[in-house]
């Protein structure tokens, strides 16, 4: 989510907007769509969140002085894979069960 083309230093010129999402089986991504109308690129954060929608905020590039090149805003993005066709929810998995705890380099397996 977010950044730019190449490197292009305190400007939103050649922001990427579409966010992109990756899957494993095919080694591939897919660009997701509507595109975000606002860059996100220097100081910015993606965070996906408990719910599996992503929280995608700010970035800025040089204080007050840069006008409306700051972006003091956020965007929720739902990935399509929560929505059925038609638009409303998708029915979500319930987790039976998970191991409280993984160590690094070990493997757990959870039961819908």
């Amino acid at each position: 989510v977010g950044g730019q083309d190449r490197s292009r230093l305190f400007t939103d010129l050649a922001s990427v907007l579409h966010a992109e999402m990756w899957d494993p089986s095919t080694g591939e991504f897919t660009v997701l769509e509507p595109p975000m109308a606002v860059p996100r690129n220097y100081h910015s954060i993606a965070l996906l969140m408990k719910d599996g929608r992503v929280f995608s905020a700010g970035g800025g590039l040089c204080g007050d002085t840069c006008g409306d090149a700051n972006h003091p805003d956020y965007h929720i993005l739902t990935p399509p894979y929560l929505l059925n066709s038609d638009g409303t929810d998708a029915t979500r998995p319930n987790l039976m069960f998970a191991t409280q705890r993984i160590g690094v380099a070990e493997s757990d397996v959870c039961y819908t």
